[in-house]
């Protein structure tokens, strides 16, 4: 099979390589056009780059080195209405006791054990990542202490088209200008003096769809949902300390990241046009920083995802198929997911095939959604957007959850019905909740004490544990010194197995 990539941002690399792995025997060609350039956003991504790197074989070390890559636990949120809350994956609980998640639905409680004693935030993730902290064990150890990252977008970008060349992607360096249709799908592709022939396309040309458009794929907008319609971006010098979190801060209309690379930082003002133009939140930047800025690119966009990410013999990935907005970093997570299943299915596919795969990725962009959308109801008002936003709907999938969380903790039943390629499962609603100060704590209490004797012994020995762990600092140092350290060792294998 000839399989061609469109597009050379990070989607289509990632997806390409992906591909390319798992079908060593099959032509895997990427078009993308220096000309066109990357939109290098987003800059932080979700537990799921650590299953896409060990997947094609990416060594972490070499990976630090050479795209600038801090470590990354989670999202820290301010000035949301409530007190700041981190939203971690990467939490102690998580490392330490993964395999008992599935034991009876018994793994949220360890949770419960901490949520009804009406704790803060930092009690629900290790202590020391909140104060930029790693434990200096980590150093001379296969096991590494996180699986999220923060990139500088361009040099992942020269990266991952280094070991793509390495893998053996031919990469043309081109622009399509048109998409000959036939009964089959796409018969062939075109640029300004090239016909392109293949038998399979993926269409990662971003907002622009250059592909899947042209096969009758249709946008679903969630803006009934969501109000976040633009985005202006800006880089700030490097730092004495990195942040193991991206910092999430409530603006006036909208809300900015902050996140820091070695070498430098990569910022951004996502906002509703309704209420501001991009000058006006230059304006409001420079006065939450207190310095001046100099603003890159001015991105618009329609919150939402294709009807369709598979029609005939093209599939969608990436920009081209969904973008709810940047909150979780979810772009480069639901691409992988999305690559995944793709491989999966792609072998002697027929309708029946591509209509399931098409289910599928409407529940991994609806839990995009839906985890999007209950940030957006914390309860600041203090300006038009936030009222605005207490106004839009709520999805049904959401709602219908949120009256079962009300009085008791999210548990992996709640996402049966969904693929298990969604990236938000009861851990990251549960930690939202928990800083949103959803719960009715009452009835939270009243649910763990109905637990049987040693599932509540369990939750009191992992508290305790995780409790010890915070509380020995003398072997913990400072985030950016354990970058320094690490970089500079040769590859060594982690704990997911990759030399």
């Amino acid at each position: 099979m000839k399989i061609v990539v469109v597009g050379g941002g990070t989607a289509g690399l990632t997806s390409a390589m992906m591909l390319k792995t798992r079908f060593p025997n099959y032509t895997v060609d990427m078009i993308a056009s220096k000309k066109i350039g990357i939109i290098g956003v987003g800059e932080g991504s979700t537990e799921h780059w650590t299953d896409f790197r060990e997947f094609v074989g990416i060594d972490e070390r070499e990976m630090m080195r050479e795209t600038g890559a801090v470590m990354k636990v989670g999202v820290m949120f301010k000035d949301w209405g409530v007190p700041d809350y981190m939203h971690s994956i990467q939490d102690g609980y998580n490392r330490q006791y993964k395999p008992e998640r599935h034991q009876g639905g018994q793994y949220p409680y360890v949770f419960g054990n901490i949520i009804k004693d009406d704790v803060h935030s930092s009690e629900l993730s290790c202590r020391s990542f909140w104060d930029n902290k790693i434990n200096e064990w980590y150093v001379n150890q296969d096991i590494v202490p996180t699986q999220q990252y923060h990139f500088d977008t361009f040099r992942l970008n020269e990266y991952l088209t280094k070991k793509a060349l390495e893998k053996g992607i031919n990469i043309i360096d081109d622009v399509i200008t048109d998409v000959t249709i036939n009964d089959n799908g796409i018969d062939y592709i075109s640029s300004e003096n090239n016909q392109y022939h293949y038998d399979f396309y993926i269409d990662c040309s971003g907002f622009r769809k250059v592909l899947i458009s042209k096969l009758g794929a249709e946008w679903i907008s969630h803006k009934e949902y969501l109000s976040t319609n633009s985005a202006i971006v800006f880089q700030t010098p490097d730092v004495d300390e990195y942040n193991m979190w991206t910092i999430s801060k409530a603006m006036k209309y909208g809300w900015m990241f902050r996140i820091q690379t070695q070498g430098r930082g990569g910022n951004g003002y996502i906002f509703d046009s309704e209420y501001i133009t991009p000058e006006q939140a230059k304006e409001e930047i420079e006065e939450v920083l207190g310095f001046e800025i100099k603003v890159g690119q001015h991105l618009k966009f329609d919150p939402g995802r294709l009807d369709r990410a598979w029609i005939k013999n093209c599939c969608a990935t990436g920009l081209s198929s969904s973008f709810i907005e940047p909150l979780e970093a979810s772009s480069i997570g639901s691409t992988i997911q999305q690559t995944f299943m793709l491989i999966h299915s792609l072998v002697n596919y027929n309708q029946d095939v591509i209509d399931r795969y098409n289910s599928s990725f409407s529940s991994i962009a609806e839990n995009i959604r839906d985890f999007i959308k209950l940030h957006f109801m914390a309860p600041r008002n203090d300006t038009e957007f936030w009222e605005k936003n207490k106004k839009l709907s709520v999805p049904s999938s959401l709602q219908q959850k949120l009256n079962i969380w009300k009085n008791k903790l999210p548990t992996s039943m709640d996402f049966d019905k969904d693929t298990k390629f969604i990236l938000f499962n009861e851990l990251h609603f549960l930690m939202v909740l928990h800083g949103l100060k959803f719960y009715d704590l009452e009835k939270i209490k009243e649910e763990y004490e109905s637990l049987p004797t040693e599932v509540r012994e369990f939750a009191d020995k992992v508290r305790h544990d995780l409790s010890l762990e915070t509380n020995t600092v003398d072997n913990y140092i400072g985030h950016k010194k354990y970058i320094e350290i690490v970089k500079n060792q040769p590859g060594q294998k982690n704990m997911w197995g990759s030399q």
